[in-house]
């Protein structure tokens, strides 16, 4: 046989080898003819984003089954979203979470996608998507803002875009009032303006033959009370009394200015030290106008500014004070021995993005009578303080210790630390620590001895690396917080709301839901209707003092398809995790959870110290939230309640549907006859249950939640750790999901030529 014989029939069995992997192999190739986006900047600082995007698929390509928009942070909410496909709504079940885009979601269009050759235009709508603004570089008092409309990986897209990108400016713009920055290149120098019809400031930006693989930035600046809650603390003075009987008397002055638009101060909260003694003489007022006592929460102290809340352009002093009548000071067997009393006196901290500017702060220390200022070290105090404080008297002769503070950053921790003889305060009033370890006096870190010990069980744990992996990628879907929230920060996060302790704490999404519910029922927004099947009534999902979580549930909890409500259950779990997330920078984990771990303790002392059906009913509804964090909450509320009636709060049966025959009517006559003939034992006209019966009342609660709304609940908490703490993905990947196109991820820096440093971008799509 010839050579040339032989090759023609090992040729064709060679293409009939490589054919199935020729056909197998998915290609993602189109154009996008026209792109419309609209960017609805929002007063509350939030945007709204209008995608409306035209694609042309390749007829020798694959089908667009899927399409990634990125977005320019990771808060949003899923629940907001809308999608529809040459005029056909996509349902919710959907939309996703992108798996290739930093910040985005993925509209999959299963039965709806693209064929080769076809065209069809996708319309995305998004609301309440968090903006990222930040100080203007040319004028402080304006906020800069930037956006890259969403754009394709190269290798999947061709042609020319005819894109066209509106900025529609917040409400109360005026036409002058705002200024664009420079323009991306294929685009003009400058916008088209007008007016859209809602009246407010357009600027377009037009170009017939842009590129929809190539990122475009876009940018304004603007007066930036109309687009964040703009607060400047101008003045903080602080009067810190230390009283001879051991008490600490404070007194905070804040004057605010309100320089928004639209938001409203209307409550404060502050903390005080909660490992002392409770706090007395309560008081607080807005320039002299009295408030109403703070409400105590554990930790903090809740002020209501009621009528005198400072409305936009209002500047007002609101004063606090509250006393520690002992068990503040502390000794410890560092301080030579027990020889010092210890004061630790943090400043306000006010966290979060609501304050701008600096604030003038004094801080005045008034020494007990006859102790002098050498005989106080303060040399632990915060390095910010550079000078030494100026010492005067005040108007009872005490010597005084005064720090100036100009311009410093209300967000900052800034711990006093004073350091006084102990024999001048009585040793009752003084909290001992307790005597520190043999390890601890000889230097010795137990958590750097532990590390050691686990460093050299490495070598022997090796052989169990893959089963360990498997272990720990299950247990990682338990962990709502990545870990970057257990760097070691500086002091403790008080002031977290019992859910969101629970969410610092890790406990399991049927509960931290099921303490939603409770607030929720207790504020009087909603009541349960049926436990099987669960059904929730919403009363009113704007009710007064509701939290931005607890009016995210209700909402979440009126839809009637279990699946929808399932996704938007996740989305409030993921946003609230972010919250404590943002909540905790800067303070150390382990110190906070050791301090919630404290009141916990604490909630179930005062419950069971409760001696009559009155102080024990507010005593639980106090507690309850706080005990429900609790592990051992079911055998624990047994052990304390036994079969001893529990007195409930009067709201219990808008909980427990079932259990309202027993409540006893309050003010009735037959409430009356029980009080005379039993002795007040089960009367007051309170709700009563046995304590076995209330345990399992609550703890069913939570498995119907678990059971009839959530689902497997390993399966419901992996959708929301994998938003909230992702396992790392490679840098490189290899392979590819069908999808309309590939995305390159959002990468951000402070490089952008226009007035204003970071760009809040979205990232690339499929």
């Amino acid at each position: 046989m010839s050579r040339q014989r032989l090759l023609a029939p090992l040729l064709i069995l060679f293409l009939m080898l490589a054919l199935p992997a020729s056909v197998g192999a998915q290609t993602y190739l189109f154009s996008v003819p026209q792109e419309v986006v609209d960017v609805y900047l929002q007063n509350d600082g939030t945007l709204t984003l209008d995608y409306t995007i035209t694609f042309q698929n390749d007829p020798k390509a694959d089908p667009i089954d899927a399409v990634d928009i990125g977005l320019p942070t990771n808060s949003y909410w899923e629940s907001t979203v809308t999608a529809e496909i040459d005029g056909k709504s996509i349902p919710d079940e959907y939309i996703t979470e992108s798996p290739y885009v930093t910040y985005g979601l993925a509209v999959n269009l299963y039965e709806f996608s693209i064929p080769p050759g076809k065209s069809a235009t996708l319309h995305v709508h998004i609301e309440n998507v968090s903006a990222e603004y930040y100080p203007d570089t040319t004028d402080s008092t304006d906020a800069s803002f930037n956006f890259a409309p969403n754009w394709f990986g190269a290798e999947y897209v061709k042609g020319r875009t005819d894109l066209r990108v509106s900025f529609h400016l917040p409400p109360g713009v005026g036409p002058n009032e705002a200024r664009w920055h420079a323009a991306p290149s294929d685009f003009p120098d400058e916008p088209e303006t007008a007016l859209d019809e809602n009246r407010r400031v357009t600027y377009t930006w037009h170009a017939t033959s842009a590129s929809a693989a190539r990122r475009y930035v876009f940018g304004l600046s603007l007066p930036r009370q109309y687009v964040l809650s703009t607060m400047y603390l101008e003045k903080e003075q602080a009067d810190v009394f230390i009283h001879a009987d051991g008490s600490v008397e404070v007194q905070y002055g804040f004057t605010f200015l309100n320089d928004s638009t639209e938001s409203v101060l209307d409550e404060l909260s502050v903390d005080y030290p909660y490992t002392a003694a409770a706090p007395a003489n309560l008081r607080a007022a807005v320039d002299e106008t009295p408030l109403p006592p703070p409400e105590v929460a554990y930790g903090t102290l809740d002020i209501r500014l009621g009528k005198q809340a400072l409305h936009p352009g209002e500047r007002k002093t609101v004063s606090v004070s509250y006393t520690i009548p002992e068990k503040w000071l502390t000794a410890s067997w560092w301080d030579e021995k027990y020889s010092l009393a210890v004061l630790d006196f943090s400043l306000q901290q006010f966290s979060g993005d609501w304050l701008f500017g600096g604030t003038d702060i004094h801080i005045a220390f008034h020494l007990p009578p006859g102790m002098s200022a050498d005989q106080v070290d303060w040399s632990d105090s915060p390095d910010a303080v550079q000078a030494e404080p100026s010492v005067q008297p005040d108007e009872q002769g005490n010597t005084t210790l005064v720090w100036e503070m100009p311009q410093a950053d209300p967000g900052e921790v800034h711990l006093f630390v004073l350091k006084m003889p102990s024999d001048f305060f009585p040793a009752e009033a003084v909290y001992r620590q307790p005597q520190p370890s043999l390890l601890e006096r000889m230097g010795i870190d137990e958590d750097a001895l532990v590390g050691l010990i686990c460093f050299a069980g490495m070598f022997l744990g090796i052989i169990g690396t893959i089963a360990l992996g498997a272990w720990n990628a299950n247990r990682r879907k338990r962990h709502y917080l990545p870990p970057k929230i257990k760097v070691s920060g500086r002091g403790i996060k008080r002031g977290l709301t019992a859910v969101e302790a629970a969410i610092l704490m890790e406990q399991p999404a049927d509960k931290v839901l099921t303490m939603i519910l409770f607030s929720t029922v207790k504020k009087g927004a909603a009541r349960v209707v049926s436990r099987k099947p669960l059904k929730i009534e919403v009363l009113d999902p704007e009710a007064k003092n509701l939290r931005a979580y607890e009016q995210k549930f209700l909402e979440a909890m009126q839809k009637t398809n279990k699946r929808a409500r399932r996704k938007a259950l996740q989305s409030v779990m993921v946003s609230l995790v972010r919250a404590v997330n943002k909540k905790m920078k800067g303070f150390n984990y382990r110190q906070t959870k050791a301090y919630y771990e404290k009141i916990i303790k604490k909630a179930w002392e005062q419950v069971q110290a409760a001696e009559t059906p009155e102080v024990q009913m507010e005593a639980l509804e106090k507690a309850l939230p706080w005990t429900l964090l609790d592990e051992d909450f079911d055998d624990r509320s047994r052990r304390v309640f036994g079969s001893r009636p529990v007195y409930l709060p009067y709201w219990w049966s808008a909980y427990d549907p079932g259990f309202g025959g027993r409540a006893i009517p309050r003010g009735t006559g037959a409430a009356a006859g029980r009080s005379a003939s039993s002795g007040g034992n089960v009367s007051h006209g309170l709700p009563v249950l046995p304590g076995g019966e209330f345990a399992a009342s609550v703890v069913t609660g939570i498995q119907n939640f678990s059971a009839q709304v959530i689902g497997d609940i390993t399966n419901f908490t992996g959708g929301v750790t994998a938003r909230t703490n992702p396992i790392p993905k490679s840098s490189s990947r290899g392979g590819g999901r069908s999808g309309g196109g590939g995305g390159s991820s959002c990468a951000c820096a402070c490089a952008c030529a226009c007035a204003g440093c970071a760009c809040a971008c979205a990232g690339g799509g499929r």
